[in-house]
C-alpha cells in the first residue's frame, strides 16, 4: 500500500500535502480502513497537530441509519470522542442527497484486534490485568450508551480502540464506531419515569448502576404491562451488545489454536462463562428471568471492578509483557510530496473534499492552501489518479475477513 513520501527537510523549498477543510483544516497522513459505512483516514490537525481519524460516510449507508455516529455520539472517557463534523448536501447518490465527514479522537495503538495479534505473534498470552481493565472499561462504555437509550450493535474486536498514555501504566480501551448504533426500540427510562412515584432506576450519572433495592422497589410497584413492554423491545438490543463484548473477551483469552482457558484465574473464567450466556439470558421474555438478568448486569460489573482492583494490588509494575500493548513504530506524519504534480500523480487519494496545500517540511505547518480547485468532492472511498476505487489488502495474512472489518 502506498503511504506517500516523507520528505527530508530541504532548506528554502516547500513541500506539498493533501489538505482537508473540516474543523479548521487537517493534513492527510495515511489510510486506516473502509467498510459499508465509508472510509477512514488518519489526519493531523492544522491548529493543534493532534492526530485524528477522519471518516467519510458512504451515501448508500445513509438510507438505513442516517448519521447514526454523529447523532449518537456521547461524552465518556471510554467511548470514542467526536471532535468535529461537516455535513454535505451537494451529492445525490442512490436517492440520498447528503453525506458527512466526521473527525474522531485517534487511538495510538490501533484496535483490540491488533493488540491480540501482537501477543499471538510473540507467542505470549494477553496479561490477565489487561483483560480485567478491558472488561471494566467496556462495561462502563456500554452502560453509558444504554443509559442514554442507545445500543452500539457493532462492538467487535476491530471497533474497540486501544490508546496508550505514556503517563499511565495500562492502555485505555475505547468503544468506537457508532455508525451502526441505534436508539432503543423502547427505552426503560422513558416508560419507567412516566410512572408517578416510581423510583428512578436510571439517572444521568453514567458511573451509577441499578441496585438490588431499586429493582425490589420496582417489583413492589407491580406494573406488569410496562415491564413486559420494556422486556420485549429493548433488552434484546442490550443482549446483542453483551454478545459482542463476550466475543471480544474470548478472543483475548484464548490463543490462536486453542480454547484452553487454564492460563487464567478461575474468577476470570467464571466471568467469561457468564458473559457467553448473557445474550440468551437477556432474550428470554419471562419477567422473573428478565429481572434477574438486569440484576446480573449490575452485579457483574461490580464483580469485574472488584477483581480488577484485586489484580492491580497483586502485580508489580511494569506488568510483564505490557510493552506489546504500546505503540509500535514512530508517530505517523503527514504525507508530503516534492511538488503539486507529484502529489496529483500519487497511487491513491483519500475521500474528499480536499485541496493542495503548501507546507513547511520541517514542522508540517501549512503555509498556503490553493482553494481554487477542490478534489474528491463526490467520493467517499479512496481512489486512484484515473478516478477508480482503490481496494486495500488486509494487514494480516491469517485474517478471513476483508477491509470492511477494519477500523471503521
Amino acid at each position: 500500500m502506498y503511504t506517500g513520501v516523507n520528505l527530508p527537510p530541504t532548506r528554502g523549498l516547500p513541500a506539498y500535502a493533501i489538505f482537508h477543510p473540516e474543523n479548521g483544516g487537517s493534513l492527510h497522513s495515511q489510510f486506516l480502513g473502509s467498510g459499508i459505512q465509508g472510509t477512514a483516514t488518519l489526519v493531523r490537525s492544522r491548529a493543534t497537530c493532534q492526530l485524528m481519524a477522519r471518516k467519510r460516510t458512504c451515501p448508500q449507508h445513509l438510507n438505513n441509519k442516517p448519521f447514526a455516529d454523529l447523532d449518537n455520539a456521547i461524552n465518556h472517557p471510554n467511548v470514542v470522542r467526536l471532535l468535529g463534523s461537516e455535513r454535505y448536501h451537494r451529492e445525490k447518490v442512490n436517492g440520498t442527497n447528503g453525506s458527512a465527514v466526521s473527525l474522531w479522537e485517534f487511538a495510538n495503538c490501533k484496535d483490540l484486534k491488533h493488540l491480540i495479534m501482537n501477543y499471538r505473534k510473540s507467542g505470549e498470552r494477553v496479561p490477565e490485568l489487561l483483560i480485567w481493565q478491558f472488561l471494566k472499561q467496556m462495561f462502563g462504555a456500554y452502560d453509558a450508551l444504554h443509559r442514554r437509550q442507545i445500543a452500539h450493535m457493532d462492538g467487535h474486536w476491530s471497533n474497540v480502540f486501544v490508546n496508550f498514555d505514556p503517563l499511565k501504566s495500562l492502555p485505555e480501551f475505547i468503544l468506537g464506531d457508532l455508525g451502526l448504533s441505534e436508539p432503543f426500540k423502547q427505552g426503560f427510562q422513558r416508560i419507567y419515569a412516566s410512572e408517578e412515584g416510581a423510583p428512578g432506576i436510571v439517572d444521568d450519572d453514567y458511573n451509577s448502576v441499578p441496585t438490588l433495592q431499586n429493582l425490589h422497589d420496582y417489583d413492589e410497584d407491580n406494573d406488569q404491562n410496562v415491564l413486559d413492554f420494556f422486556i420485549g423491545e429493548s433488552l434484546p438490543q442490550v443482549g446483542e451488545d453483551m454478545a459482542r463484548l463476550s466475543g471480544a473477551l474470548n478472543c483475548m483469552m484464548h490463543d490462536d489454536d486453542s480454547l484452553d482457558f487454564a492460563f487464567y484465574s478461575p474468577s476470570l473464567n467464571k466471568v467469561a462463562t457468564m458473559m457467553m450466556n448473557m445474550k440468551s439470558f437477556l432474550w428470554t421474555r419471562h419477567v422473573k428471568t428478565q429481572k434477574n438478568a438486569q440484576i446480573l448486569i449490575s452485579m457483574l460489573r461490580q464483580i469485574i471492578e472488584h477483581h480488577f482492583a484485586d489484580c492491580v494490588s497483586q502485580v508489580t509494575f511494569p506488568v510483564p509483557g505490557i510493552e506489546l500493548s504500546r505503540p509500535q513504530g514512530p508517530t505517523p506524519q503527514p504525507m508530503l510530496f516534492a511538488s503539486p504534480e507529484a502529489l496529483l500523480a500519487a497511487d491513491y487519494f483519500p475521500p474528499g473534499p480536499w485541496y493542495v496545500a503548501q507546507v513547511d517540511p520541517y514542522d508540517c505547518q501549512v503555509l498556503n492552501v490553493d482553494y481554487s480547485v477542490v478534489y474528491g468532492s463526490d467520493a467517499w472511498y479512496c481512489f486512484d489518479a484515473q478516478g477508480s476505487e482503490v481496494t486495500f489488502a488486509p494487514e494480516f495474512d491469517d485474517d478471513d475477513d476483508n477491509t470492511s472489518d477494519s477500523l471503521w
